[in-house]
């Protein structure tokens, strides 16, 4: 088994999502994520898992980050 089919195996959906969130939460440090930066960043996520994740999926996982902002930042870095 390669690196990357053990890297897909790895990273199930909780474990991607809180990627995401992690790479969200930065990119959004400066609270200005934009349609331009939200693309380059669907396009970063899905380049960094060599496309074992899709742009549909990464999307998904960013309207659910957009409905948790309410909560703060400092609340979803600690959960």
């Amino acid at each position: 088994m390669s690196t990357i089919d053990e890297a897909k195996k790895a990273l199930t959906t909780p474990k991607m999502e809180a990627l995401i969130e992690a790479m969200y939460i930065a990119a959004n440090a400066d609270e200005d994520f934009g349609p331009k930066e939200r693309e380059q960043f669907v396009s970063n996520v899905v380049g960094i898992c060599n496309g074992a994740i899709k742009p549909e999926e990464v999307k998904g996982v960013l309207l659910k980050l957009k409905g948790k902002a309410k909560e703060g930042r400092e609340t979803r870095l600690k959960s």
